[in-house]
C-alpha cells in the first residue's frame, strides 16, 4: 500500500510539473497570414533593392500595398514612415471613425500635428514588410511623402556606395 500511494504522488507531482510548463510559456510569436503572397512576396531574396540617388543625394521609389501605390523618398534623417493625407487615401488609410491617435512631429516647417496609423502588406521593390507604422500629415504640411527609419530598421543591411542605396532585407 505504501508503495502504491509513494508511486501515485510521484505520478501527480510530474504530471503537475508538465502542467505548469505548459501553461506558463510563452505562445510561438503569430506568424504572417499567407495574405503577404498577394503583393508577390515570398522568403527575403538575397540580392539588395538598389536605389539610384539623384543630384541632391536621395533616393526614390514606389512604396505599395494591397490598395494603391505611391512615390516616397528614402529619409534615413526621418525617424518614422510619413505620408501625406492624399498618399494616405491611395494606400487606402481613409478618414477614420473614430479618429487615429495624434500625435506632434517635427518637420523642416516647423511642427506639426499628424495621426497615426498602420499599413499592412507593405512593399518596397522585392523587400516586404507585414505591418508598418505610419504618420499622416494634413494637407500642404508635406511636399513628399518619406521613407523613414521606422522601416529601414527592420531592413538586415543599408549601404550607400557609387550613387546607389542598397537595401537587404
Amino acid at each position: 500500500m505504501f508503495k502504491w500511494a509513494v508511486g501515485t504522488a510521484f505520478f501527480i507531482g510530474a504530471a503537475a510539473v508538465f502542467a505548469v510548463r505548459a501553461l506558463t510559456q510563452d505562445p510561438a510569436p503569430p506568424q504572417p497570414p499567407p495574405a503577404e503572397t498577394a503583393l508577390g512576396c515570398e522568403a527575403p531574396k538575397p540580392e539588395p533593392l538598389s536605389l539610384r540617388l539623384d543630384g541632391s543625394g536621395h533616393a526614390w521609389s514606389t512604396l505599395k500595398t494591397k490598395t494603391g501605390e505611391v512615390r516616397v523618398v528614402v529619409d534615413t534623417g526621418a525617424s518614422m514612415t510619413t505620408l501625406s493625407a492624399e498618399d494616405a487615401r491611395r494606400l487606402g488609410l481613409a478618414v477614420q471613425s473614430p479618429p487615429r491617435r495624434k500625435a506632434r512631429f517635427q518637420t523642416a516647417n516647423g511642427m506639426v500635428v499628424g495621426e497615426l496609423d498602420q499599413l499592412l502588406n507593405v512593399r518596397l521593390g522585392h523587400l516586404c514588410l507585414y505591418t508598418l507604422e505610419v504618420a499622416i500629415l494634413p494637407a500642404g504640411a508635406l511636399s513628399n511623402s518619406l521613407l523613414g527609419m521606422n522601416f529601414m530598421r527592420k531592413m538586415r543591411k543599408i549601404e550607400v556606395g557609387q550613387g546607389r542605396l542598397l537595401i537587404s532585407q
